[in-house]
């Protein structure tokens, strides 16, 4: 297993030992909607969570044939002013 960071991500990557690696992330997130007349919606901070499997073509060294199998979005966990994200894409979808 190794760990990765830098100021906007944390990653712990572990090789699962079938030619595949699973890196599991967690990264700042902050997003702001505004509305057509560029005033504020809706406003989300918070951290996000992330799964990837990768297929490293036999070359765990070398991440240009790397493929990624799968990837899931874990839970955000964080503020969110209402509504969501959602509910604006069906009030201003044509």
């Amino acid at each position: 297993m190794s760990e990765a960071s830098n100021p906007d991500v944390r990653a712990q990557i572990t090789d699962n030992g079938d030619g595949t690696l699973t890196v599991r992330g967690l990264s700042p997130s902050r997003v702001s909607v505004r509305g057509p007349d560029g005033r504020p919606l809706s406003h989300f901070s918070g951290l996000s969570t992330y799964e990837l499997l990768i297929d490293h073509g036999g070359t765990p060294g070398d991440p240009t044939d790397d493929e990624v199998l799968e990837f899931l979005s874990g839970p955000s966990h964080g503020h969110q002013d209402a509504p969501t994200l959602c509910e604006l894409a069906q009030r201003y979808a044509p």
